[in-house]
């Protein structure tokens, strides 16, 4: 969907794997063309490292690689992160060049790259920071302020798309991303899938090293710099929420660099790559034809996100009339729909508030009126059940699909407690923009009575109706408005606010606020 629609960002991430999409799509209208430049990318990594490292044991090197489940298995792919570890690889090439003999040249083109390096991943900012902190003398060099302008003018166009979609990446990440409560499992999930990343065996060498081993230039400080930032800054997230085990894989080109000498050096630990390669490649083998062939047996109940997907697209437009579908809180399966059946899809603000590209390309907007399948994921009153490929789903058609999408509330979201006979008064504003659009049948309605919505524990929505009706004319008079709301039971709930019509499931346009009744 990326691909489809060409800008210079995107809600969640710069441009980059949109163009290389967009580019394998030129040959191949499948999903060969959505991989085919990952894959020429991952093989590019891997022969730049090869570069870097300069090996003397070219059949070392390949046991090492071939013994990596992150080549294998995400080198396949087509997401962000292959982008941005090419780009980190060849950063890493031209500044070990650079640090050989000091060149202009050189350095403007470590500019353009770190401008590229910024357009696949922001993750790409913390290769470029921890090179300048390994080496701060750079920054004495004319020619190093003359490649960051020449970075920020390639990044230029993606921090313009941001200002004119109002930062929308920046609002999410540092002001409404829900922060999760200390969970030591977040700590220890960190810390043992680390070395599975780039394992399945030999991640342990490969870690092992790249901690152990000291720099003895400017360009392995550099590479011991990203190491041990990397890692820590990661590890110190892992107090405040869940961290993916490949949002360490910019330390890859490190850790293969020190990882192979390291190796090259031991004549045990070069028997012990050549001996575990074949377990290795055992295990991937059996990962790779999984990622082709969907051989675990139904009964397991195993579900993945590889198989199934073209006949669960094939089974939802069969139900629904060739109208356009609407999925709540997921725009992932969004995209999947409307790649398998080529029918429009979009996806509702999920239950958290979390909005999504969708709503940058405003299609729900363009679905008010329209008849839709709508495809819940809460179970609510008056929507059947559908068995897929990939499980089931809830669903429902409409005949007239009216929701508010140009509706945003602020609400303080402090997490209060109180007791269930009690009620609770929220001051509540509209954001700037906010407005109602009528179509179909309700396009005479004046106004919409605002719901409040709470989630328990297990999904389950119960709405509770307030005595507010919002108008266009209150929202543009940007007044304060106070509302009272009694829960509806006992326990840990979420609350949302919402408008909503009586023909339709009531959509979130506020975030989340915790309640803890007792």
């Amino acid at each position: 969907m990326y691909s489809k629609n060409l800008a210079w960002g995107y809600f969640d991430h710069p441009p980059m794997i949109a163009v290389f999409i967009k580019m394998g799509w030129l040959f191949f209208q499948n999903e060969l063309g959505v991989r085919l430049f990952i894959i020429l990318l991952n093989t590019g990594t891997i022969f730049l490292i090869e570069r870097i490292i300069q090996p003397k044991n070219l059949l070392l090197y390949y046991a090492i690689i071939a013994s990596i489940v992150l080549i294998h298995y995400g080198g396949v792919l087509a997401v962000p992160d292959i982008p941005l570890l090419f780009f980190t690889s060849t950063f890493f090439y031209l500044y070990k060049r650079y640090t050989e003999k000091e060149s202009w040249v050189f350095m403007l083109l470590i500019g353009l790259n770190a401008g590229l390096l910024l357009l696949s991943k922001y993750h790409g900012i913390l290769v470029i920071g921890f090179t300048l902190l390994s080496n701060l003398s750079l920054l004495k060099k004319w020619s190093t302020w003359m490649a960051m302008l020449v970075a920020f003018i390639v990044f230029l166009p993606h921090m313009i798309w941001q200002h004119n979609h109002h930062y929308p990446t920046i609002n999410y990440h540092l002001f409404h991303r829900e922060v999760s409560a200390f969970d030591y499992t977040y700590i220890l999930e960190f810390i043992f899938t680390q070395p599975l990343v780039y394992g399945p065996i030999i991640g342990f060498v490969l870690l092992y090293f790249g901690f152990k081993q000291k720099p003895t230039n400017a360009f392995e400080r550099a590479l011991k710099f990203n190491t041990i930032g990397v890692f820590l800054l990661f590890f110190i997230f892992t107090f405040k929420g869940k961290v993916e085990a490949h949002w360490t894989d910019i330390t890859f080109p490190a850790l293969m660099y020190f990882g192979y000498h390291g190796i090259e050096n031991s004549e045990k630990l070069k028997k012990f790559t050549y001996i575990t390669l074949p377990i290795s490649l055992f295990l991937i083998l059996g990962v790779r034809l999984f990622l082709m062939v969907d051989f675990i047996p139904e009964k397991l109940h195993v579900k993945t996100e590889f198989h199934g997907w073209d006949e669960w697209a094939e089974q939802i437009k069969t139900i629904s009339n060739d109208y356009p579908v609407v999925f709540a809180n997921s725009y992932q399966n969004a995209a999947k729909y409307e790649f398998y059946s080529g029918i429009t899809s979009t996806s509702l603000n999920d239950q958290k508030g979390r909005k999504n590209q969708y709503n940058i390309w405003k299609t729900e907007n363009k679905l008010q009126g329209l008849p839709v399948l709508y495809l819940p994921n809460f179970y609510a009153e008056g929507v059947d059940s559908l068995k897929t490929a990939v499980g089931w789903f809830y669903q429902i058609l409409l005949n007239d699909f009216q929701t508010y999408p140009d509706v945003n509330i602020t609400v303080d979201r402090k997490t209060e407690r109180l007791k269930l006979n009690n009620s609770i008064v929220l001051k509540i504003e509209f954001e700037e923009g906010s407005k109602i659009i009528h179509t179909g049948q309700f396009s005479e309605t004046d106004g919409v009575w605002l719901n409040a919505v709470f989630f328990n524990i297990h999904n389950q929505m119960v709405t509770v109706p307030t005595n507010l009706l919002v108008t266009n004319e209150m929202m543009k008079n940007e007044a304060v408005q106070y509302v009272t709301i009694h829960p509806p039971d006992t326990g840990k709930l979420s609350l949302y606010l919402s408008l909503s019509n009586d023909r339709f499931l009531p959509t979130v346009h506020s975030y989340r606020k915790r309640l803890i009744i007792e």
